[in-house]
Formats: structure tokens, C-alpha cells, sequence
């Protein structure tokens, strides 16, 4: 899972600079491409797919896709809060992608 201001420990160097120039990592195993490519189309469109939908609801099921949502809406929320008031990131820390 990639945080907003730094990178696991078991990310690899090569995925790291993909996501941050806005590539799909090429090593990334099918499960987190299918939540990537869920999460990159809800937030393009506003909707998904019926294929998208299913895609992840087969890994997640019912009460697990209502909890995804959420917690996706929830991350708007709290990316719009900090956006609109212009929160800078913690002291000395440079931001993860350009302005």
C-alpha cells in the first residue's frame, strides 16, 4: 500500500518512480492492478464499469466493496480539506508529486 508522503519499505524503486510520473507499475500483481485501475476510473469518472465492478468485487465481496467506497470518499474528503486550506506536508518533507 503506497502512503502520501513516502513509500513502503517493500516498494520497489522502479514502482515508486512509475506512480509518481503517472505510470502503472509494470511488476504489479493483478489483485492491487485490478483495485488501481478501480480506483483510477472512479476517480476519472465518477462511476466504474460493470467489468471494473466485478473485477473487485471478486476479491472483496459485498461488505467489502461498501467499505472500499467509503474509505475512497473518505480520502476525497480529506484531500479536499487539505487542498482547499493549503496544508503543507510535515516539516522537511517534500512533496510526493508536482504541484
Amino acid at each position: 500500500m503506497h502512503t502520501i508522503h513516502g513509500a513502503n519499505a517493500d516498494d520497489k524503486p522502479q514502482t515508486i518512480k512509475d506512480l509518481q510520473a503517472g505510470r502503472t507499475a509494470k511488476s504489479t500483481p493483478k489483485d492491487e492492478m485490478a483495485i488501481y485501475d478501480y480506483i483510477k476510473e472512479l476517480y476519472k469518472t465518477k462511476r466504474v464499469s460493470d467489468r471494473t465492478y466485478k473485477r473487485v468485487h471478486a476479491l472483496m465481496g459485498d461488505a467489502g466493496m461498501v467499505e472500499f467506497v467509503g474509505i475512497l470518499g473518505y480520502y476525497v474528503l480529506v484531500a479536499m480539506t487539505l487542498n482547499v486550506f493549503r496544508m503543507p506536508p510535515p516539516a522537511g518533507e517534500p512533496l510526493p508529486f508536482p504541484e
